[in-house]
């Protein structure tokens, strides 16, 4: 009978030995592959400002949101890329250092924007459309490539 109670207490020691090495070592784990997760270094863009941008039609109904990154260029805004707003996590926030920040996931990268100066605007036209008419396309810098 002490065998038996003995083995039990033994095989209770080894279940809680297992459970809290489990415990442990998967929340290391966890810990580990989070921290790599939040931790993914991000393409960084400098531009001198964001728009935040609601286009409506002409019969007043929402189009499409969209955030155009600007570049000073002589004497006006020239628009160096432009992206849509599928979800609120992209838009510019304003951090501790004053310059507003628009962080979001590109396909396989973590993507950062950075301007001194941020707006928000209505409009009944497309602003990056319109530019097209003083810089094509093909001519923007757009913003850093990512690497595949």
């Amino acid at each position: 009978m002490a065998n038996s109670k003995e083995w039990d207490k033994f095989v209770w020691l080894a279940v809680i030995a297992a459970i809290v090495g489990l415990c442990v070592f998967g929340g290391l784990t966890c810990a580990i592959v989070s921290a790599a997760e939040t931790h993914t270094p991000a393409v960084h863009d400098r531009v001198d400002l964001i728009e935040v941008n609601h286009l409506y039609d002409c019969g007043g109904r929402h189009v499409l949101d969209q955030i155009i990154f600007w570049d000073w260029d002589r004497d006006r805004f020239t628009v160096r890329a432009w992206r849509l707003i599928k979800d609120g996590n992209c838009l510019p926030r304003r951090n501790r250092n004053g310059v507003y920040v628009s962080y979001w996931r590109d396909m396989y990268t973590m993507r950062k924007v950075v301007a001194p100066r941020k707006r928000e605007t209505w409009t009944n036209y497309d602003p990056e459309v319109a530019d097209r008419e003083v810089l094509p396309m093909d001519c923007r810098w757009g913003l850093v490539r990512c690497a595949d």
